[in-house]
């Protein structure tokens, strides 16, 4: 089959697209994973002297409005970041308050 130079270009940008995805997705549950060693570090050590209260406060508040955003807008990866980013901050959170 033959296709043309715009079928050609369009086919191009949706292989393009594709993989812009994929690499979004894996973004989007690697990344909120980073915080994983400062959750274990509290739990297991069971401080977070030094750890910011006011910092992780402000991430948990922050990371609320984005989710509300994503929710609003129906941006499935904003919601699944976002909601990532609120359990991580959350633990981080819940570990300051038992053992600072």
């Amino acid at each position: 089959m033959q296709y043309s130079h715009k079928q050609l270009k369009e086919i191009a940008k949706n292989r393009k697209k594709a993989l812009r995805d994929k690499i979004i997705i894996g973004t989007t549950v690697v990344y909120p994973l980073t915080t994983l060693g400062q959750v274990i570090e509290i739990f297991k050590n069971q401080s977070a002297s030094n750890v910011s209260l006011p910092t992780y406060s402000l991430y948990l508040f922050f990371t609320l409005i984005l989710l509300w955003y994503g929710v609003a807008e129906k941006l499935k990866p904003i919601i699944v970041l976002q909601s990532l980013w609120f359990v991580m901050y959350g633990l981080v959170f819940i570990g300051l308050l038992l053992y600072r």
